[in-house]
């Protein structure tokens, strides 16, 4: 009886089960639902996916159920909405981003999400308040070091480079990512000697959220064994504890190096320097983590396709020669800079090209849906983890014809889908499809494009590269196009060639360059190459004379028009009056405006970047360097740092420099903004500021800043005033807000006061503002 009982119930456990599984079979499978492979229930479609190349088999997957642009699957209960379709993309990942921006947990490390505070991992962290203000901070940062060229960083670790490959080139691929590693070592802490410690640890960072990492980021349920029968989470724990010490430490040795006055310009001592100008960051925890972070991120992003550039260039060596000819006619025998990127189009087609033919991201990173959603009349739900699968985007053959070969010619030639004008600025890497989307888009595009540009660029000046030659064979050593590894960022495995320096000349410039010593610093090398033999002052203190640089500007006329007002007996001064050319149309009228019995103006003809020495006597000084025709936003740097170092080696009394308002004194400090012509001036302060701090030669040098709002003299009845009010309306938009206007002559009037009657308190920064506009549909209104 009782065995019966037992058949019975066996048979019931039995045919429940079954028909449970047939349920959540048909629910997984549902042909309403969007396509996608076979799923069995409670494991997905792991069986078959294999852990290297995984993009590969999303690609099988995509050519076979994606026609409508992405398909569904799922990984032992994560639900995966894989796109395969930029527009798909665009859709879901831009336009929706407010739903679709959060980041999934990466089940091998701990809070990835910060969802408990942790706050370490700003690219993997989801859409919180700690994502946010690191965000914002990183921008700021990234921003202000490419306007300023990095400094000159780049450039340095380029040619010393260059020198290590002359060496020891069979140790190409460890001294490739030593070299990005200095970089965002000496931008991040002044310190490149901490280089091979920041490249274990990003790649520790990689492999462990990887897939192909920890058995644990697939069968994820292992993760959750207790702490002391899991040796994955137990290798976690010494590996990030490891790391957070490890940044944690940099920040302190960077703050005692700052108290001690020898820590110079890079990304610590900027924050450093403004935690009392109300920063969100936390604390130094917090601090620590998210300069690591930026640090860590720009080495995985550039090695990956640096080392596929030298792959490419062996296997197409015509174009290997069309950039040598390319280097070599644009840049007259020197190595390449940043500077020159506009005219190397073929350089920066070939390195797109290598970044489409083999992405660095050929997977893409997952985003999180934040909420239950239908797209295309397909339900997603609430977190549905949405992947921009970058290998099927790239390889789409109505965009990118004869998608799996090598054609830079795709980004040079009319005819091609991807081709476009001026070819002084495309082809750009930045906004490539593998920098993500929406609002988790890679922050450091610039930092990337512009550092290939440099190495890319420096390899191609100074060397040959080849086919390595087995000795004992005689054959060429192959160079795989197929073997990496397979991890999230993906490089080629190690590989032999030959790098053959194409004359005894610039590998000889590069190994001998001051540049190769580990002791010298950049930083210093850029100021001392970008500063050429300054304006020489003499100093007459009881002649109390200003020096007005830019004086045929609007600026610079209302100072000159203001010491004609403040001066009528004209005898308290003679003012030099530096233009760059003195036989200019607009010198000729500053001078046709001086009352004829008037000669205590003196026009002088230099320039603060390229400047004949030029004496005066000299009391107080004033300046206001601007953007303008042949001056780009680096000359204008060059500009306002060169006449503060002036200001500073010929111990004038008080520097009156004219900026631009950036949202109020404790804001313009900080606050960089998108603005070239803003992130010129807030530099040119920084340096003003560190120039006359404490302990430096130029403590004794008082300034003052006025940074106007709007001048109200843009405001002319021409087409192109109509232009700048459009855009003014858009970027205020129509909740109330209105600009501050002020007039030139005012802002004019203000320096000459201060320069006549000695006005001015060290130290002090002015916002001036003046009469609101009301900007309209139709029309505006003083």
């Amino acid at each position: 009886m009782h065995t019966i009982i037992l058949w019975f119930l066996g048979v019931v456990i039995f045919g429940a089960a079954i028909t449970q599984f047939i349920k959540v079979f048909r629910r997984l499978n549902d042909p309403k639902g969007p396509p996608g492979p076979t799923l069995i229930p409670y494991i997905g479609r792991v069986h078959d996916l294999p852990i290297q190349f995984m993009w590969l088999k999303f690609k099988e997957w995509a050519d076979k159920y994606g026609s409508g642009g992405f398909y569904r699957t799922e990984m032992l209960g994560a639900k995966f909405l894989i796109i395969t379709d930029e527009k798909i993309a665009e859709d879901l990942l831009v336009r929706r981003a407010k739903y679709n921006s959060d980041r999934p947990q990466i089940q091998s490390l701990f809070d990835s999400k910060s969802s408990c505070g942790s706050m370490e991992y700003l690219p993997l962290m989801g859409r919180n308040e700690y994502w946010a203000r690191q965000r914002k901070l990183t921008h700021a940062y990234l921003t202000g070091a490419a306007s300023a060229r990095y400094y000159g960083v780049m450039y340095f670790e380029a040619k010393r480079w260059l020198a290590r490959l002359i060496q020891h080139p069979d140790n190409f691929q460890n001294s490739l990512e030593d070299m990005s590693s200095k970089i965002m070592c000496q931008l991040t802490w002044d310190d490149p000697s901490v280089s091979e410690a920041l490249t274990k640890s990003a790649w520790g960072l990689l492999t462990q959220m990887s897939p192909a990492g920890p058995i644990t980021n697939v069968l994820t349920p292992l993760w959750h064994l207790p702490y002391y029968l899991n040796p994955w989470k137990i290798a976690e724990r010494k590996r990030h504890d490891e790391q957070q010490a490890w940044w944690m430490e940099r920040l302190l040795v960077s703050k005692a190096r700052l108290r001690k006055g020898e820590l110079r310009h890079c990304w610590t001592r900027q924050f450093l320097e403004k935690t009392a100008l109300k920063t969100s960051i936390s604390g130094d925890y917090e601090a620590s983590c998210v300069l690591g972070m930026l640090a860590l991120v720009g080495i995985i992003t550039v090695a990956g396709p640096l080392s596929y550039w030298l792959v490419a260039m062996v296997h197409h060596p015509e174009w290997q020669e069309a950039v040598q000819r390319e280097v070599d006619e644009m840049c007259g025998g020197r190595l390449p800079t940043i500077e020159d990127a506009p005219k190397l189009p073929i350089l920066r087609a070939c390195i797109k090209e290598t970044m489409r033919w083999r992405p660095n991201l050929p997977t893409g990173v997952a985003h999180e849906a934040e909420i239950d959603d239908v797209y295309n009349g397909c339900f997603i739900p609430k977190g549905t983890r949405l992947l921009p699968l970058d290998w099927a985007f790239l390889r789409n053959p109505e965009k990118y014809p004869d998608p799996e070969n090598f054609r830079p010619e795709r980004w040079l030639e009319p005819g091609w889908p991807t081709y476009q004008e001026p070819l002084t600025r495309y082809p750009t890497i930045k906004g490539m499809t593998s920098f993500g989307w929406g609002q988790r888009q890679c922050l450091g595009q610039s930092v990337t494009q512009d550092e290939l540009i440099v190495a890319c660029g420096a390899l191609a000046w100074c060397f040959n590269l080849k086919r390595k030659r087995d000795t004992t064979t005689g054959n060429d050593l192959p160079v795989p196009l197929d073997k990496c590894n397979s991890l999230l960022l993906i490089k080629p495995d190690p590989f032999q060639m030959k790098f053959e320096p194409r004359s005894q000349d610039p590998p000889e410039r590069a190994y001998e360059s001051p540049y190769k010593a580990d002791d010298t610093n950049p930083v210093e090398q850029h100021a001392r190459s970008s500063t050429v033999p300054p304006l020489s002052f003499r100093i007459n203190q009881n002649a109390k004379t200003p020096l007005i640089i830019g004086a045929t500007g609007k600026q610079g006329g209302a100072v000159i028009d203001a010491l004609l007002s403040l001066d009528p007996t004209r005898a308290r001064f003679t003012t030099p009056a530096v233009t760059r050319d003195t036989a200019s149309p607009a010198a000729q009228r500053r001078m046709a405006k001086l009352p004829t019995s008037y000669n205590n103006i003196q026009l002088i003809q230099a320039d603060l970047v390229d400047a004949p020495e030029a004496g005066c006597d000299l009391g107080r000084f004033s300046i206001q360097p601007s953007l303008g025709p042949g001056i780009s936003p680096d000359r204008e740097i060059a500009q306002g740092t060169q006449g503060i170092d002036c200001t500073v080696s010929a111990g004038v009394e008080h520097l009156i420099y004219s900026s631009v308002e950036r949202g109020g004194d404790d804001r313009s400090w900080s606050n960089p903004t998108p603005a070239p012509h803003s992130q010129t001036k807030y530099h040119i302060e920084r340096h003003l500021h560190d120039a006359t701090s404490p302990g430096k030669p130029g403590a004794g040098v008082g300034w003052t800043i006025l940074r106007p709002a709007a001048f109200k003299d843009n405001l002319t009845p021409e087409f192109r005033t109509s232009i700048f009010l459009a855009v003014m309306r858009n970027y205020l938009g129509e909740d109330g807000k209105t600009p501050q206007w002020v007039a030139t002559v005012d802002i004019g009037y203000i320096r000459g006061q201060g320069i006549y009657e000695s006005r001015g308190v060290k130290g002090e920064g002015r916002w001036f503002g003046g009469g609101r506009i009301i900007i309209c549909a139709d029309e505006w209104h003083l």
